[in-house]
């Protein structure tokens, strides 16, 4: 799940777009990645990974589009 807050700490009210990438190695993985819509602050996304994914760091970004404001993350895949 995910959650946006203001800089006061507390959820978002509203609807506010979103957008997710996930890259593998500076490469975009863009089957993986998409839009969401946080209501009220909250959103939820999920990403199934294959069985036979190589072993890599990826890198997760999410833009929210009322403020232009990204957050980003890494994740070892193993």
């Amino acid at each position: 799940e995910l959650s946006l807050k203001n800089a006061d700490g507390k959820l978002v009210k509203g609807m506010v777009p979103a957008q997710i990438k996930i890259a593998k190695n500076g490469e975009e993985l863009w089957a993986y990645g998409g839009n969401v819509i946080f209501k009220d602050g909250k959103a939820s996304f999920s990403v199934t990974v294959p069985v036979n994914e190589t072993a890599a760091v990826w890198d997760i970004s999410i833009k929210e589009f009322a403020s232009g404001k990204t957050a980003s993350i890494k994740i070892n895949i193993k």
